[in-house]
C-alpha cells in the first residue's frame, strides 16, 4: 500500500462566485496552494485535511473552510529494529539482515547490501511530513552511500527502500 493520496477541490459555489484561492493543510501544516494536489503522508494515523477555498462575487472577497479526518493504513512496511551499537541500525527481515550506519549523522548515510544478493531498486528518504528529498546515491562494492543535501535540517526522516515487492522502512536522525 502506499501512502500518497489525492485531494481534490469538488466545492459548490453559488452562481456568480469565483473561486481565486485554494489553501490546503495537514494536520495544521501547509501543504498546497493547488485546487487539486497529491500528498504522501509520513506514516499511519489519522490526520485533519483542510481546505479554505477563497473567491469574489464581484462586490466583496467571501471564503469558506472545510475541513475532514483522514485515517490512513498499512502505508509501508515499518520493520523492528535493533540497535546494535552507537553507529548501526541492525533491520531484520525476512530475506536478508541490512544495516544502515551511521545513524545518527550528519546527512551521509550507508546501507549493506552485502553480497550483492539483496535487489535495491529504489531509495527515497522523505520528512516527517512527507516531502520527499532530492537524494544522491552511489553503489560502491557491498554498500550504497545515501546523502541528504546539507540545505536540509537537522531532524528525523524517513528512509524507505523497495527490494523487490517489498517496501522497507528506517528512521534515520540528520544532526
Amino acid at each position: 500500500s502506499s501512502c500518497l493520496y489525492s485531494f481534490t477541490d469538488e466545492s459548490e459555489v453559488p452562481l456568480g462566485v469565483d473561486v481565486a484561492a485554494w489553501t490546503w493543510t495537514v494536520s495544521g501544516n501547509f501543504v498546497s496552494n493547488s485546487k487539486d494536489f497529491n500528498y504522501t503522508f509520513p506514516s499511519n494515523g489519522t490526520y485533519l485535511v483542510c481546505l479554505t477555498a477563497t473567491g469574489f462575487n464581484g462586490k466583496e472577497k467571501c471564503s469558506n473552510t472545510i475541513c475532514e479526518k483522514v485515517t490512513v493504513n498499512n502505508c509501508f512496511t515499518i520493520l523492528k529494529s535493533k540497535k546494535i551499537s552507537e553507529s548501526t541500525t541492525l533491520i531484520d527481515n525476512s530475506v536478508e539482515t541490512l544495516k544502515i550506519w551511521p545513524n545518527p549523522s550528519k546527512g551521509t548515510y550507508y546501507l549493506d547490501i552485502g553480497n550483492g544478493n539483496i535487489d535495491v531498486e529504489s531509495i527515497e528518504i522523505y520528512t516527517i511530513l512527507g516531502k520527499k528529498l532530492p537524494i544522491e546515491t552511489a553503489v560502491e562494492n557491498s554498500y550504497v552511500s545515501i546523502k541528504i543535501d546539507s540545505s536540509y535540517e537537522s531532524g528525523v526522516y524517513f528512509l524507505i527502500f523497495k527490494n523487490g515487492d517489498e517496501l522497507i522502512s528506517s528512521r534515520l536522525i540528520k544532526y
